[in-house]
């Protein structure tokens, strides 16, 4: 028992008074922290949001029997666009122009709703 801790002793001793050890057993670690961090800094910076921004959004089809259902879209947040498609004919140069904006980073959201859509899903019948 004697020569096991004078063994332990012998090799702590080795370890924290060799340089090249302790070097490359903590540098490891704060390279890994310091990387890390600074990843995590960036990629927050990439995805967050400020506190004032308002999206943009344009709706095509909308029916306000829907309102109960998205109570989260109040003027503070949101511009929203509505665009009913049956007193637009030009509905493709819309969505083309819609999809560029969304592109160009202009615009956030677009949606198309089928006409009647509150009514259908109201109406469904899963059986037939």
């Amino acid at each position: 028992m004697r020569n096991i801790f004078t063994i332990i002793k012998k090799e702590l001793r080795r370890f924290f008074t060799d340089k090249r050890m302790v070097a490359s057993l903590i540098l490891p670690g704060i390279l890994i922290f310091a990387l890390y961090t600074l990843m995590g800094n960036f990629m927050n910076d990439m995805i967050s949001v400020e506190d004032d921004y308002r999206y943009t959004a344009v709706v095509v089809n909308y029916d306000p029997s829907l309102n109960p259902y998205f109570p989260d879209l109040n003027d503070d947040i949101f511009d929203i666009t509505y665009i009913d498609s049956q007193v637009e004919n030009n509905l493709d140069l819309i969505r083309d122009e819609a999809l560029d904006n969304i592109r160009d980073e202009e615009l956030d959201l677009y949606v198309i709703f089928p006409v009647n859509f509150y009514q259908e899903s109201i109406d469904y019948d899963p059986i037939h």
